[in-house]
């Protein structure tokens, strides 16, 4: 999936190493060093289109060229860098043509727009709006917004990129558009922002096919620290897809994810020590790294250790623990916890035996096409356990079980 726009946005004002936007504007060549005819007609910095191109900067007299022209609000335009200068500087606040007041650099103008972007997504977030149904105000609201980020964009900061690329790609503020959306995360990501890089590689691989590339954009990413990066790219050195296989590999990214608290790279560090793939075969660092991924929440994770402690490896087994975790998993729909936790209740193993409560929780799996569940569930109706006893339901059961591999 790509990256949640509400994370990476707060991730902003966290120092997230995920967060990785480079400088606040991109690193440019002034162009060609001697001063063009138009420096001798007097044309710096004026107000013509083209983004500049072909005029001369007023401030270090080179020629401008479109990828580096920052255009003020006055319509003058000079290089992206000069501006910055200034104000990095403190030399001038103003405009050096015609003196009206600079506006916001795109550092301070990105981060603006982006607490007004948070404090609104958290209003939405608690279920005080809908993005669907916002009002005229909040719509103008949201409008402003991605003005300024629109305006910092333009001037090369590359979070700001992000942050429009996120918009296009939500439909938020503007027309839902892929091929703008990839436009802006492209040119963030040639900054180096890492979320950027990220993203850009999701859609690269699950629109387009790329997978090469959209490897490539998870290994610089990853480089920098992304966790989210560092685990698609293990997935991806696993699959052998984009890139060599390589389990040893992909060991090693999940093991950086995880130990940033990545819960799903803690979840798939633990399968791989579980079945000794990419690393020795270890069932107590399985244990460890399913714990991990299963104290933040991870259903999966919680599912494994619940099986960890019924069936003692790794750790002593624990019938209690088992399904305690069994259920938080259960309880988040997964599948195989929901049968597993029906099992344990029918057999009175780590709490009492509560035949109708098994029954609800291997009926739930069941209709969710487990095949060990509905093998169960036809022999409960049949036999009437924790059920009313109902022989028509239980041969139908008895046929989607069978239909799958699981005679009775």
């Amino acid at each position: 999936m790509v990256k949640d726009d509400f994370e990476a946005l707060a991730q902003q004002f966290s120092g997230s190493s995920g967060s990785v936007d480079g400088s606040s504007c991109p690193d440019e060549s002034h162009g060609p060093s001697p001063a063009s005819s138009g420096a001798l007609r007097g044309e710096f910095g004026s107000k013509q289109g083209h983004d500049g191109q072909g005029v001369v900067c007023a401030i270090c007299l080179d020629t401008m060229y479109g990828s580096s022209v920052c255009s003020l609000p006055c319509s003058h335009s000079f290089h992206t860098s000069c501006v910055k200068e200034l104000r990095a500087y403190g030399v001038s606040q103003a405009c050096p043509m015609c003196r009206a007041e600079l506006p916001f650099g795109p550092e301070q103008l990105c981060e603006e727009a982006t607490r007004q972007y948070i404090t609104l997504e958290r209003k939405v977030k608690r279920g005080f709006y809908q993005w669907e149904k916002l009002s005229g105000s909040q719509q103008r609201e949201l409008g402003h917004i991605i003005e300024k980020w629109r305006k910092a964009a333009s001037e090369g900061y590359a979070q700001a990129q992000f942050n429009i690329a996120l918009m296009f790609a939500k439909g938020r503020g503007v027309n839902q558009s892929r091929k703008e959306a990839m436009k802006w995360y492209r040119k963030a990501a040639d900054q180096g922002n890492a979320n950027a890089e990220v993203n850009l590689g999701v859609m690269l691989m699950n629109g387009e096919g790329k997978d090469e590339e959209a490897a490539e954009l998870f290994r610089k990413a990853a480089t920098l620290g992304s966790a989210t990066a560092q685990f698609k790219l293990a997935v991806m050195l696993k699959m052998g897809r984009g890139a060599p296989q390589s389990d040893t590999e992909a060991a090693l990214w999940y093991r950086k994810a995880a130990e940033q608290g990545h819960a799903s790279a803690q979840t798939s560090l633990g399968f791989m020590y579980d079945t000794g793939r990419g690393v020795e075969q270890n069932t107590s660092q399985a244990t460890h790294w399913f714990g991990e991924a299963a104290r933040r929440g991870q259903p999966t994770a919680q599912f494994k250790l619940g099986t960890m402690f019924r069936d003692g490896r790794g750790v002593k087994v624990n019938d209690s623990e088992a399904v305690a975790w069994f259920r938080q998993a259960a309880a988040q729909g997964h599948i195989e916890a929901q049968f597993e936790l029906g099992m344990m209740i029918l057999k009175g193993r780590g709490e009492a035996q509560i035949e109708t409560e098994a029954a609800v929780w291997i009926h739930k799996a069941a209709q969710q096409g487990n095949p060990n569940a509905q093998k169960q569930w036809s022999y409960m109706l049949h036999a009437g356990q924790g059920v009313a006893k109902n022989e028509k339901e239980s041969a139908a059961w008895y046929r989607r079980a069978a239909q799958r591999g699981r005679s009775i």
